[in-house]
């Protein structure tokens, strides 16, 4: 009967303990996360050819933070500047939905992929297409250049990871643990890099040795999007599941988990060590304080899946890309409506 009683004084005070632990954790995240609207609005123009505009589903910024490079499934490369936003030129040559742009390291060269199965290099200042590479491979969902220049990544329907010297020489294969690869990144010294797809594992390899190091079962729906903190000690994905998971990169150990439903997260981007900044399939942008796994900032104003993020760290710029046809901008140094006018010159909705 003692023993009873003890059982049930127990049962209680640990339920106790557990309602104060929810209850502050209720209240933690009772507070709603500061709100930003866009600073500026690009409304991707429509080709006269198209029925209607292009939705986007990449973005990237030039190593200098004066160009912007956006496509998506009208076929064509967009290469804006940042300073006056202006067009400043169309790049043709792609035959169905482009993927992926990204630029090398001295901002010389653009390579854009997509699922025509070609990569097309680009020389950024006169829009001159330099090269085509042809891939034996349903379509091309990434394409990256490594921070220091010397290659790009690429990974799409194939279980293979392509590694290629910058002149489009294949240098490595890696071997993917599934057919449908969607995401890449290489860490920020290019040693190491890290790719997701279907099967919801996130693979970490290291270049030099070919090494595979850590193939952690992150998900079990497919993984749309991967990222190394700035620092290279983190590296993050997310995708179709219920979370977006930070790992640790040296022992594989899960750090965070952070709630990224009622959407799909379709990209994501570190703004420092401690805040990833997630984009998905509820229009939203989100930054998320990682030490508390808490969303800190919502940047509300897509009105269509957001597909693509880029930053520019320098200034705290971040830009977004979307299905809505259109791509923001977002100065998460200020916030509120009075923030609408500092980029003079650039075309708004």
């Amino acid at each position: 009967m003692v023993a009873r009683r003890w059982q049930m004084a127990l049962l209680v005070r640990c339920g106790l303990a557990l309602s104060i632990q929810l209850g502050m954790m209720a209240a933690a995240q009772a507070d709603p996360p500061a709100v930003i609207p866009p600073q500026q609005t690009i409304q991707v123009p429509r080709d006269p050819s198209q029925a209607q505009a292009s939705v986007i589903s990449t973005v990237a910024i030039s190593p200098d933070g004066t160009l912007l490079a956006a496509a998506g499934d009208d076929h064509y490369v967009r290469v804006w500047n940042i300073v006056d936003g202006r067009l400043l030129r169309v790049l043709r040559g792609h035959q169905d939905w482009v993927r992926s742009v990204s630029f090398s390291r001295d901002g010389r060269t653009l390579i854009s992929a997509g699922e025509d199965r070609s990569i097309l290099f680009w020389d950024v200042q006169t829009g001159e297409q330099l090269r085509a590479l042809s891939l034996n491979t349903p379509a091309i969902y990434a394409a990256q250049f490594d921070p220091n220049g010397a290659f790009f990544g690429v990974v799409g329907f194939t279980p293979k990871l392509s590694l290629f010297r910058t002149e489009g020489n294949l240098l490595a294969e890696f071997d993917c643990p599934c057919r449908d690869m969607r995401g890449l990144a290489f860490s920020p010294d290019g040693r190491l890099l890290a790719a997701v797809g279907q099967d919801g594992r996130l693979s970490i390899w290291d270049i030099a040795s070919g090494q595979r190091l850590h193939q952690l079962q992150a998900d079990r729906r497919r993984l749309r999007a991967v990222e190394f903190s700035p620092d290279g000690s983190k590296v993050a994905c997310g995708g179709e599941g219920l979370n977006v998971s930070v790992f640790d990169v040296r022992s594989g150990e899960l750090l965070h988990t952070l709630p990224s439903r009622p959407g799909k997260v379709l990209t994501m981007v570190f703004l420092d060590n401690e805040r990833l900044v997630t984009g998905g399939t509820d229009n939203l942008v989100r930054v998320w304080d990682l030490p508390n796994q808490t969303e800190a900032l919502r940047l509300v104003g897509h009105t269509g899946t957001v597909t693509s993020l880029a930053l520019d760290r320098s200034r705290n710029l971040l830009i977004s890309g979307s299905y809505d046809t259109t791509i923001m901008f977002w100065n998460l140094d200020r916030r509120g409506p009075g923030n609408t006018a500092t980029l003079p010159g650039f075309p708004t909705r």
